[in-house]
């Protein structure tokens, strides 16, 4: 159970990092103070992230026949995000 908080929590931390990363700023910042693989990993738990959200995205729909639900843009949003700064990155 503690491993399971500790994951949710590095995911959330890893979102705030992902979306701070937007102002190009904060991303030079944080390239500059961690090693280059170690953002590509950041990016890769925002990810998995995504992947797990939308899998119970998926299991919700099911179960109640929803078409779309704040969930849904949430994780939306989010991989906006996440594809805006592999752009900026390849930029």
């Amino acid at each position: 159970m503690v491993q399971t908080h500790s994951n949710v929590a590095f995911g959330y931390l890893s979102v705030l990092l992902c979306t701070a990363s937007l102002d190009e700023e904060a991303r030079s910042y944080l390239r500059s103070t961690i090693q280059p693989r170690t953002f590509e990993r950041l990016l890769g738990t925002v990810e998995e992230f995504l992947h797990y959200h939308r899998k119970v995205e998926d299991e919700l729909h099911e179960a109640r026949g929803d078409a779309e639900d704040a969930m849904t843009g949430f994780t939306s949003r989010l991989q906006g995000i996440v594809d805006r700064i592999r752009n900026a990155d390849r930029a």
